[in-house]
């Protein structure tokens, strides 16, 4: 069961192992998530959803997000972090313009816990066209998924 519009509270998420777990606080009957068609959202499957700020994720394990796998690539500025055991992706983060980003994949939330992404809509932006996560804030989502991009 979703808790009530308004209300935050803790859900679990892991990779596929579990050697990375951790803990979001969101409003699971509020959910805004994206997909993104730029090559490592599209590769790696991604449901991003925009956690305002990190004190809303607790990271169980490992001890800190240094100690997790972390990949860039083009402008360097978004980390994505992933299991070093399975290569699962959980967390991404970002300071752009001096301003702090952190997204979860949406997938790695654990089931079971009242959250149905299959009811929440989905947005698409056309990140292989913006290239910065700063643009695709500015530009936000929209219906469809742009070319090249998947559902």
């Amino acid at each position: 069961m979703a808790t009530q519009t308004g209300e935050k509270k803790w859900y679990t998420g892991s990779c596929h192992c579990g050697a990375t777990r951790y803990e979001i606080k969101l409003d699971a009957s509020n959910l805004e998530l994206t997909k993104c068609n730029c090559s490592i959202c599209h590769k790696r499957g991604y449901v991003l959803l925009k956690v305002p700020t990190l004190e809303d994720i607790k990271l169980i394990s490992p001890a800190s997000l240094q100690e997790l796998g972390d990949y860039t690539f083009g402008t360097c500025l978004v980390h994505h972090r992933f299991c070093k055991t399975c290569a699962v992706s959980c967390l991404a983060e970002a300071k752009i313009g001096g301003e702090e980003m952190y997204t979860v994949n949406a997938l790695s939330i654990d089931q079971d816990q009242g959250i149905e992404l299959k009811d929440v809509k989905i947005g698409y932006v056309n990140g292989k066209a913006i290239g910065s996560l700063y643009k695709f804030e500015k530009l936000g989502p929209r219906d469809e998924p742009h070319q090249g991009g998947c559902w």
